[in-house]
């Protein structure tokens, strides 16, 4: 009876071995569509023109998916087509460069957004922008 016993409980473990270990699908990047309306506290300027500029900027106009609006902010340095920015994204930090009219992420938010003056208020990197359009996806890893 016990040899019996021993036999039913291996052959019980051997069979747990064999069921798989499910485990939960990791959860999907959130996308976030961009569009609208950067507006920095400084105004940038090409860099043959005008100073270094520095300041604070703020986006609204986000959408992530799974749905939920996006706040949007940080700080960004430089001149217009060649300046550095780092902020958060819904709760994702982020820094990115801007390369002539792209501005591309990294870290915790990856993408890319173009970035221009917007030119239907009248701003211009000749005589300083603080309104810039952006449009684009980025993903929330």
């Amino acid at each position: 009876m016990c040899n019996l016993r021993r036999i039913a409980v291996v052959a019980l473990l051997a069979a747990a071995a064999l069921v798989p270990v499910v485990r939960p699908a990791a959860a999907s990047p959130a996308q976030c569509v961009v569009q609208g309306t950067v507006v920095t506290a400084a105004p940038l300027f090409y860099p043959a023109i005008g100073p270094f500029s520095a300041g604070a900027f703020d986006l609204g106009g986000v959408t992530c998916i799974p749905f939920h609006a996006a706040t949007f902010n940080g700080q960004i340095g430089g001149w217009c087509g060649l300046a550095n920015a780092f902020g958060v994204l819904s709760g994702h930090g982020f820094v990115a460069d801007l390369r002539g009219g792209e501005l591309v992420f990294s870290g915790t938010v990856v993408g890319r957004l173009t970035f221009t003056p917007d030119a239907t208020s009248g701003e211009s990197c000749v005589s300083g922008a603080d309104r810039f359009l952006v449009t684009g996806t980025l993903t929330l890893v």
